[in-house]
């Protein structure tokens, strides 16, 4: 597989930041999904309400995963507003 290849990524979402601009799984704590440029398209594709609201939805969007700056953590930017799709919970 190519480095920094694009790839499809899922799973739960463990809650976001206030301001609705990262996303953080579940599954692991070392990983975060910037919602950069796509933010606003984002929240009103899927009708966003707040923060609280994406606590436990599903996720599953096309993007490249990369180490932060001191490798501590791994980004995921989203590749598109086409290929991602979250189910909020209910």
């Amino acid at each position: 597989m190519t480095k920094n290849s694009l790839r499809f990524y899922w799973g739960t979402l463990y809650n976001s930041n206030k301001d609705i601009e990262w996303l953080n799984p579940a599954e692991c704590r070392d990983v975060g999904i910037p919602l950069g440029d796509l933010r606003d398209v984002i929240i009103e594709k899927f009708n966003i309400s707040d923060s609280e609201s994406l606590e436990g939805a599903a996720i599953i969007f096309a993007g490249r995963c990369h180490w932060n700056k001191d490798k501590t953590k791994r980004i995921i930017n989203i590749y598109d507003n086409e290929r991602i799709f979250i189910s909020l919970a209910d």
